[in-house]
């Protein structure tokens, strides 16, 4: 190869990695996105003196969240929810409320997105999440606190959960798009109530299956 031809094919192949990578660079987008999510709540046991059935109403809260694609297949997302549900316990005495239980999950969630090119694109994923738990003690008549003595207090301790996903999304055009998503959530989480002398709480299942549906904006 003569010399005058070295500087032309290192040119050449610059040009083409600069290409490759700037080809590459649009595939990164951003996507902001918001559902209304329906959760359905497992339940499971619980022990606070005795053993007892611990159950949940089915809510439906809200997530704002915002992806981050690599390439047009993998993406990762970070989401930001919040919903309120009633837990209800039940055990040889009876049934009653035992408090709100409020809940803001952080989730982190790595997706693969099949047939990147077309308009509806389906998901799978897998993620963790840190859930911000509240609970405020049930005080009407025939509830779990009936006859507490004074300030005795129920909480719900943070926790630590995994989900699964799987979901699709259907571009209206460039840009926006509707979402529908599915998660199943595994989560434990200590349980309890302390003041007045009392310090007891136990470990209890808040699994859930959650079905959002919603819209988002692609940069």
């Amino acid at each position: 190869m003569k010399k005058t031809q070295v500087p032309v094919v290192v040119v050449v192949t610059l040009a083409m990695v600069l290409m490759g990578q700037l080809s590459f660079a649009k595939e990164k987008r951003i996507a902001v996105g918001v559902r209304a999510v329906y959760n359905s709540y497992q339940g499971g046991d619980i022990d606070l003196f005795m053993d007892s059935d611990a159950d949940y109403d089915n809510v439906i809260g809200v997530c704002a969240d915002i992806a981050y694609f690599f390439t047009q297949s993998i993406s990762l997302e970070l989401g930001v929810g919040r919903q309120e549900t009633t837990m209800k316990v039940a055990d040889f005495f009876g049934a009653g409320d035992y408090g709100d239980l409020t809940q803001i999950p952080v989730l982190l969630t790595g997706r693969y997105h099949f047939a990147p090119a077309d308009k509806t694109k389906i998901y799978v994923g897998l993620g963790i999440g840190y859930y911000l738990n509240d609970m405020t003690r049930a005080d009407g008549a025939g509830d779990y606190f009936d006859g507490a003595p004074p300030g005795v207090k129920a909480f719900a301790d943070d926790a630590v959960g995994y989900h699964l996903n799987a979901g699709m999304v259907c571009f209206l055009s460039e840009h926006v798009a509707l979402n529908v998503d599915l998660k199943y959530a595994m989560l434990d989480a200590d349980i309890g109530f302390n003041g007045a002398g009392y310090d007891v709480k136990d470990a209890t299942i808040l699994t859930t299956f959650a079905t959002g549906i919603g819209v988002k904006y692609y940069f």
